[in-house]
């Protein structure tokens, strides 16, 4: 489930303070198994980390139509 994608999305972080679990032990695993993940923590309740993934999800878009537009150059 890590070993493949660019980026993992942790949410629901607002709600850490209520729940048992270890977010350095997920990170370090997810590190494990692919040492270039891209790791953004998400809580709808604050702006900042929406940013982040939504600048994440430009800078994709904006890579792929760049290849598209390379790929139909050739064709």
């Amino acid at each position: 489930m890590f070993q493949a994608p660019d980026l993992m999305l942790l949410n629901k972080t607002d709600l850490l303070p209520y729940l048992d679990f270890d977010v350095q032990q997920c990170l370090d695993y997810a590190r494990q198994v692919n040492p270039h993940i891209k790791i953004i923590q998400l809580s709808a309740k604050t702006a900042d980390s929406m940013k982040e993934w939504y600048d994440w999800l430009k800078a994709q878009s904006a890579k792929a139509q760049s290849t598209k537009a390379s790929e139909q150059a050739f064709v």
